[in-house]
């Protein structure tokens, strides 16, 4: 081992490697965290499949709104059942649906009379129908008016949103209700007018206006050259006259349009409207110095966007209903009354309105289920297959399957349904069809060609995908092409030299830099050969970054340090020399690295570099990947041990010095003011983007689970920490407990808190922080109080993750959780080491509750992510969770008074005698002797246990499966179950649930009591080691001998290392 300094105050007497010796031992792989290669076949497999099911889901669906809605709106204004035509005076043509229209029908004779009563009558009857059939469009266009307005509701209620102002409301506003009066007039007028060459073409002429601001857009971008961009605007140009042609609509009337032209030409202007802000990347200015703030307004929104859709998807909401009765108010045909008609609704072969009806269903769960996977695709950066292709090939798609049924009606079978016929005549319509193709959907392609190279962040939020939040009901497919972000947003921004500055850092990539910080106390070989190896993981997954653009993958800088707490021994002769744990570091190093690494491919790691510091000493290796491994030896009398003042040291030297300090000297000492802004705003980003990969000594993880919780940084930059799935291993029936344990935290508190609000704690064991987070006011420098209060060591030592999670929360910043991040740490396997883990973690867990909950309106004004019905479900876990005890103690009373028939009052005495007798035992005697007790008092539980699975049984069985309890049973059974299927790879941890089901008075009252007994001991009763020499207790004087003397000493004072506070009256209080 190299040594930089000739400082004797720490040693190392012997070498760390062997040159001679050219054997290695390969440490085996977590078998709970390596995949082998059928888990990896069949993750190939899935992603395969995914494509398929992507593609096919997103065109089918497609397919189906677009043809559910055509043949929807063709009934309007043709079908009726049994709909009778007068042709003469005594003869009746009895039309089936649109067969009058193909001039086929059945005739009969029947007198004048009855002719006309027969005539009356069923018109009636036709217009009924076709009047709810104008409802079911109009719903069509409604259901997603409605679905906006509920989500951005729901999203307000769990999260603090900013209100609009007048000006961007109005503005919004106005230009949300000339869209959706477009897409009425089209939906209710326009289609049932047309035939459906016409309407699926004329759906592709709605670009209009976005064609006319991506004109501006490319004019006014500056990183394009000179021929590309001539070629692009001559492309931008052709495309806008194309789409002037459908508003011209010169040949209307080849195409099959029987209404008047003026309402396709208004239809088309005012829809094109609704995409503005997709293509708005700048203000337009005109001369005279009329301007046009769209990207200003666009800005504006961008803040606002939520409570403004509030506002105008109510608005949009009045505007179809009252489209909707103006156009049946001044209908000739159907009026207002007709809507209050009653129809037939049996269902029979001959009763066509209820399989019409069935079209308003198909088009509502088609265009959901579009949007649903069309966003997942874009999410899973599987956009150019899963989105851009099928919806570019719906609308040629949707035009082939119409006309195959025109031409073979018995291959799809639509005519045969008498729910739709062919009204075109095939030979006279390929010139239209031509036209439509080349004019519209060709020009609606180009326009929206972006979606093919967008490319956005894995898991990126929706409005970081689309611009509106949910789809247009008539126009899927635009919908979605259109409404997609353009990747040039932020290119072509105008205004004064400082945005300029400001948008051309803010294009630039950052890469990542995380930083991977590990506390280290009294870890095993094989606890610490799983971190070595996760490190070592992480070093050549950031070698293989070489030659790989940015593009292709999230490209990063890491760097490992390691906070070694109680590193030092002090030898005899009075010198510092790193204890046994810090030689097996250096030992396992070497081996950790070839561990990952294939047979072939082994390499040497050389001596680290040993440098006297003055907090004890630093041990520097330089891995073969590039990656810097710093290994901090604390020494206890120079420096603050424990896991908090470790974390508070890595903190400040990482993000205190090398980052903040060092970048404020050197933009402080810039005079230049637009250089100065330029390193500043680099400084934010590199803030943002800078990461503490918080780690336990012993945790497993593959570099796939940190890009995850990378990811989750990205998406939201209000997310301060994240965390991931932890999995305990080890063996026996504790970590099977702990196993059930777990994996019911995870999949559905961590799960429910990420959802309604955010999470309150990301375990320090494997979480991401953001350095912006850390550095915030009021997190890292209050990190670091002193405790002075008896809350203080409870709150600041016992729980530092948790504290560290509360502040940042108070702070206004989000914790999420990443269910797919997986990583696995040794948990522990006798009772009494997890008792003691959880005497900690219990009033920790209360005590930062609690303090978030008294600060909770404060919390809830400067956090968007916690609202006041977060607040309150928070107090009711808290209020469940003081009840536990006592649901425990009923619990068993219901099982004696069924099992032994006692009555009430003598079942309710003996559940609570054990725990009042528990509660005295933890006052007087010392915490071994009460952790032996509780264990005794648990394998006692687990029998009462099972009297109570009995009771429950047989309770079941007389009252009969209706019964509360057994609804009960079967819901929490069928909830368990539910979770455990979603979770395929963690299923067989449900099948600790039974040795859960027997735990639970153990862990929900014995530990309770044990915790709440034994707050005053601080110390962190895992992982500890006798010192060399024996104990205190051996030197400090003859020990009892007889049973009577060892009895009565349960009752004495006594000392123990590290044991914790005493304050008077023996142990009484202890």
């Amino acid at each position: 081992m190299a040594t930089s300094s000739d400082d004797d105050d720490i040693a190392v007497d012997e070498s760390f490697d062997e040159d001679w010796d050219t054997f290695i031992t390969r440490p085996a792989d977590n078998p709970h965290s390596s995949k082998n290669s059928y888990l990896r076949i069949a993750i190939v497999i899935a992603k395969v499949l995914s494509y398929i099911l992507f593609f096919h889901a997103v065109l089918g669906s497609a397919i189906g709104s677009k043809m559910a809605l055509i043949i929807l709106a063709s009934n309007t204004m043709h079908h009726g059942n049994d709909t009778a035509m007068h042709d003469g005076n005594t003869t009746v043509r009895l039309c089936t649906n649109l067969t009058c229209m193909n001039g086929s029908a059945l005739t009969t004779t029947v007198s004048p009379s009855v002719n006309n009563v027969l005539q009356e009558t069923t018109n009636d009857a036709g217009k009924a129908e076709r009047a709810k059939y104008m409802l079911m469009l109009m719903g069509t266009i409604l259901v997603p008016e409605v679905m906006t307005v509920l989500r951005n509701i729901v999203r307000i209620m769990f999260s603090k949103m900013k209100g609009p102002s007048w000006g961007v409301l109005w503005k919004v506003c106005l230009i949300e209700a000339l869209s959706t009066s477009g897409v009425c007039l089209f939906v209710l007028r326009v289609l049932p007018r047309s035939n459906f060459i016409f309407s699926l073409l004329l759906m592709n002429g709605v670009c209009f206006v976005p064609a006319i601001l991506k004109i501006h857009t490319t004019i006014v971008r500056k990183d394009l050259k000179s021929g590309r961009r001539e070629i692009m605007l001559f492309l931008d140009v052709m495309s806008w006259l194309m789409q002037t042609s459908a508003l011209c609509l010169v040949p209307a009337q080849p195409f099959g349009y029987s209404g008047p032209t003026w309402e396709v030409t208004l239809s088309l202007f005012l829809i094109s409207f609704r995409w503005w802000e997709t293509y708005s990347g700048a203000d337009i200015v005109f001369p005279f110095f009329f301007e046009v703030p769209l990207y200003k307004l666009k800005v504006g929104l961008s803040e606002v966007r939520c409570k403004t859709y509030i506002y105008a998807g109510i608005i949009n909401i009045v505007i179809i209903a009252l489209v909707t009765f103006l156009i049946l108010a001044s209908s000739d045909d159907i009026t207002l009354n007709n809507i209050f008609e009653p129809v037939k609704l049996e269902w029979d072969e001959d009763n066509y309105f209820v399989q019409i009806s069935l079209l308003f269903f198909v088009q509502l769960v088609t265009s959901s289920t579009c949007f649903f996977f069309s966003r997942l695709s874009c999410m899973t950066c599987i956009h150019r297959v899963g989105f851009a292709l099928p919806l570019c090939l719906a609308t040629p798609a949707t035009l082939a399957m119409f006309i195959i049924d025109c031409q073979w009606s018995n291959v799809f079978r639509f005519n045969s349904l008498n729910i739709w016929k062919c009204d075109v005549n095939l030979k006279q319509s390929w010139r239209e069809i031509i036209i439509g193709i080349a004019l519209w959907w060709l020009s609606q392609l180009w326009i929206s060609s972006h979606i093919w190279f967008r490319s956005s962040q894995r898991f990126a939020q929706t409005n970081k995908l689309f611009v509106r939040p949910m789809y247009c009901g008539g126009l899927v497919e635009q919908c979605l092409m259109l409404n997609r972000k353009s990747k040039d947003e932020n290119e072509a921004r105008t205004g004064s030299n400082v945005t300029k500055i400001v948008t051309d850092v803010v294009a630039t990539p950052v890469n990542s830099v995380i930083y991977l910080c590990a506390t280290m106390w009294h870890e095993t070989e094989e606890e610490m050969v799983q971190i070595l190896k996760s490190i070592c993981r992480m070093d050549l997954d950031q070698a293989s970054q070489t030659g790989v653009p940015d593009t292709q993958r999230d490209n990063y800088r890491c760097e490992t340090h390691i906070l070694f707490d109680d590193a030092m021994d002090l030898r005899d002769d009075g010198k510092l020399v790193v204890n046994d744990f810090v030689r097996q570091l250096c030992q396992l190093v070497p081996t950790a690295a070839n561990a990952v690494r294939d047979r072939d491919d082994q390499v040497t790691i050389l001596d680290p570099t040993l440098t006297p510091t003055p907090y004890g000493g630093q041990l520097v290796w330089r891995m073969p990947g590039g990656h810097k491994m710093v290994a901090h030896l604390k020494d206890k009398m120079r420096i603050r041990h424990r896991k908090r003042w470790s974390q508070v040291m890595y903190m400040y030297h990482l993000l205190g010095w090398s980052l903040k300090q060092q970048w404020t000297s050197r933009i402080n000492a810039e005079t230049d003011p637009s250089v100065k802004l330029r390193l500043e705003t680099l400084y934010k980003l590199r803030c943002d983007n800078t990461y503490i990969l918080a780690l336990d000594g012993d945790v497993d993880f593959q570099p796939s689970a940190v890009q995850l919780l990378v990811d989750l940084m990205r998406r939201n930059p209000q997310v301060g920490a994240a965390c991931g799935r932890i999995h305990p291993i080890g063996s026996g029936p504790l970590i099977w407990y702990q196993m059930f344990e777990y994996a019911i935290g995870h999949w559905f508190q961590k799960t429910a808190e990420h959802v309604l609000g955010c999470v309150l704690c990301s375990p320090g064991c494997f979480s991401l922080f953001r350095a912006t987070a850390i550095m915030d006011d009021n997190v890292m420098h209050k990190y670091t109080t002193k405790p002075t209060e008896a809350k203080h060591f409870v709150q600041y030592d016992q729980g530092e993750d948790r504290w560290l999670c509360t502040l940042m929360l108070q702070q206004g910043w989000r914790v999420e959780y990443s269910a797919a991040s997986d990583a696995f740490t040794y948990a522990p396997e006798g009772f009494k080491e997890f008792f003691n883990q959880r005497r900690r973690w219990g009033p920790s867990t209360m005590a930062n509750v609690m303090d978030l909950l008294l600060d909770g309106r404060r919390t809830a004004k400067v956090n968007s992510s916690i609202s006041y019905i977060y607040i309150i479900y928070q107090m009711a876990m808290m209020i469940s969770s003081v009840l536990g005890p006592a649901t425990v103690c009923m619990m068993i009373a219901g099982a004696l008074t069924y099992a032994f028939k006692w009555d009430n009052v003598t079942a309710m005495a003996v559940s609570i005698a054990p725990p009042i007798g528990f509660i005295i035992l933890c006052f007087i005697v010392k915490p071994d002797t009460q952790i032996n007790v509780a264990a005794i008092m648990s394998a006692m539980y687990s029998c009462v246990m099972m009297a109570v699975v009995v009771g429950i049984a047989g309770q079941i069985t007389v009252e009969g499966p209706l019964s509360p309890v057994a609804l009960f049973t079967f819901l929490m059974c069928g909830l368990f179950l539910i979770a455990a299927v979603i979770h395929p790879q963690e299923f067989w941890n449900i099948a600790c649930g039974a040795l859960y089901l027997l735990c639970v008075p153990s862990g929900y009252l014995l530990l309770i009591i044990y915790s709440l007994c034994n707050m005053n001991i601080v110390s962190w009763g895992t992982r500890e080691v006798k010192k060399k020499g024996g104990t205190k207790k051996a030197a400090g004087g003859p020990q009892p001998k007889t049973a009577k003397e060892r009895f009565m000493q349960l009752f004495k004072g006594g000392e123990d290392d590290d044991s914790g506070y005493l304050c008077g009256c023996g142990n009484l209080f202890k």
